[in-house]
């Protein structure tokens, strides 16, 4: 008999015999997690990271955990834990550094993983474990977030540790299920926000009611004593807040960013509400060319596989949550990834299986496990090949080879593991040697992406090098930010001034003793320049690199020192 065939009848749910994940389980399990931690702290900050930097840095100067300052001004967009695991993360050096920034990301994408394990270990089998983590570890845009700054795998693992709790309360419910699951929901709520408390808690609910009445019943005292305890959980950070700040700021902040903007959004908005159906595909390759089969199975076997029926609700759940609300971003749909990945895995598992032990499977549930490798097979070689020889075209095509770092490192290494992929797919071997097969290449992309992907992120970045080349010109100099917004230079060349007018560049240069010196970019330089009210000298400028013919080198920044202009005097307008 199959030991998958297992028949839910009435409020019973039956689950695979579990059996412990063995240490090689757990060894094969940490390959894909190193590409997270590899060069973590190198190159400058990217994106939005300068603000959890930047902000946890001035947490860790003032002491004032309960107010988060961005060049000096509070900033009241996220919830407060993200920076507080930075400013711990940074304990040991001098003061918040990329590394720092970053390491509660990467740690939290590694639990995730784990529980991601974990849990496919109890709903389908010990022999899923490493194939449900290597699928996540190494999907991209998981990958990309573990490895920067944000709130975003945070909240994913205090999600995803919430319902790996529920899941190991299938062996039956103890206290300790409770109370543990209702303090991730509350400390989850402080990670990003209260998608961490209500999906959990939706989805938990909904399975208990649908499957576990009796437990329900059963747990009833407990359970509202854990919510009791999460709730208390939740609520201590806003009291400590109102009693740091005088105000409810923090939980105006709640009410603001989880409330209001799913409902009717002031910002982030997307009026297409299929916007995940086709940016999540993108984000989970490579291992979304096995996610259709991988739902269709799901699906199938929901009313005969406990496993199954839980992860497609968690991953249906989800998904229906994100594309409902008003505000749309494409790393909202994060905390579906592990729940596509237990599909993926149980997918890989149970198809696999079969056709190994030679047992009839549909052709369409064939085409979908095998289709993809065919496609990867006949895809590898001709990009070994543009590795190799790639940089002897001539033209974009051999340009792009020759900016490519590492590029023949990355082409035999790819060889490598293209040899063992052949070997696998061409043997007849079991699946989990082909899906290793399969896993070797995402893991080889995942290290290519820590190495040669940092070098290629820092081509069109110049924060970092114009901010240490300001502070040598003009040692201790305070400068003035000029219509900067939020940039990435407060956290390299600290808080200062900063302006956005004009008006208010001329009021200082007429009334400061020394001609000051401002910060600006390009549009800034320009507007500065309206009226003639100032004449701006050019003392330093910031470039990026030109790459090869693809793409020329440009201004981003520049050190400016003001005179006043033609008809303005330090008197008179």
């Amino acid at each position: 008999m199959d030991p998958f065939d297992r028949t839910i009848q009435g409020a019973d749910t039956v689950f695979p015999p579990f059996e412990r994940p063995r240490l090689i389980d757990w060894l094969l399990i940490l390959i894909p997690l190193l590409p997270l931690f590899h060069n973590l702290g190198a190159g400058q900050l990217r994106g939005s990271e300068a603000r959890w930097l930047s902000i946890a840095q001035s947490m860790r100067e003032t002491g004032r955990w309960f107010e988060p300052l961005l060049n000096g001004e509070p900033y009241w967009d996220k919830p407060l834990l993200s920076y507080w695991v930075i400013v711990l993360a940074s304990w040991p050096s001098e003061g918040v550094n990329e590394l720092a920034a970053r390491l509660p990301s990467a740690l939290s994408g590694a639990v995730t993983v784990l529980l991601t394990g974990w849990m496919a270990a109890r709903l389908f089998g010990r022999q899923f474990f490493v194939a449900a983590g290597w699928i996540l570890a190494t999907s991209f845009s998981f990958l990309f977030w573990a490895r920067s700054a944000s709130a975003d795998l945070l909240n994913l693992a205090f999600l995803t540790a919430a319902l790996a709790v529920y899941v190991e309360s299938y062996r039956g419910i103890r206290r300790w299920h409770l109370l543990l699951f209702f303090v991730l929901l509350g400390l989850g709520g402080h990670a990003k926000g209260l998608p961490a408390v209500f999906l959990p808690l939706g989805i938990a609910g909904l399975d208990l009611i649908l499957c576990r009445r009796a437990e329900l019943k059963r747990s009833a005292v407990w359970m509202a004593a854990g919510a009791v305890l999460g709730g208390l959980v939740y609520g201590l950070p806003f009291f400590l807040s109102y009693l740091s700040n005088g105000d409810w700021q923090l939980l105006r902040l709640m009410w603001k960013e989880n409330f209001v903007r799913y409902f009717d959004a002031f910002d982030h908005k997307s009026e297409n509400c299929l916007y995940y159906s086709y940016i999540l595909p993108l984000m989970f390759m490579p291992w979304s060319l096995w996610l259709p089969g991988a739902l269709g199975w799901g699906a199938r076997r929901l009313k005969s596989h406990a496993g199954a029926r839980f992860a497609f609700l968690c991953f249906a759940g989800i998904f229906l949550f994100f594309s409902v609300g008003q505000s749309r971003r494409s790393y909202y749909i994060l905390p579906a990834f592990p729940f596509a990945a237990l599909l993926a895995a149980f997918f890989w598992g149970e198809i696999g299986g079969r056709l190994e032990r030679g047992e009839p499977v549909q052709r369409a549930w064939r085409a979908m496990l095998k289709l993809p490798v065919g496609l990867i097979a006949i895809l590898l070689p001709l990009a070994i090949g543009y590795l190799l020889a790639g940089r002897f075209i001539p033209g974009i095509a051999g340009e792009v080879v020759r900016i490519l770092p590492y590029s023949w490192l990355l082409a035999l290494a790819g060889a490598g593991a293209g040899v063992f992929f052949y070997r696998a797919i061409g043997g007849g071997g079991a699946w989990r040697q082909r899906f290793l097969a399969v896993g070797l290449l995402s893991v080889l992309a995942a290290a290519y992406f820590s190495t040669g992907g940092v070098v290629l992120q820092e081509m069109g970045l110049t924060e970092k090098d114009f901010a240490r080349e300001v502070q040598s010109a003009y040692p201790g100099k305070k400068v003035i930010y000029f219509s900067l917004g939020k940039s990435r230079l407060f956290s390299y060349l600290g808080p200062g001034l900063s302006v956005e007018t004009p008006e208010a560049v001329l009021e200082l240069v007429r009334t400061l003793k020394e001609e000051p010196l401002f910060v600006c970019n390009p549009r800034g330089l320009q507007k500065m320049q309206e009226g003639n009210r100032v004449v701006p000298h050019i003392l330093l400028r910031a470039q990026t690199r030109q790459i090869g013919r693809l793409v020329e080198a440009k201004d981003t920044y520049y050190l400016v020192e003001c005179a006043l202009g033609p008809g303005f005097d330090r008197s008179k307008g």
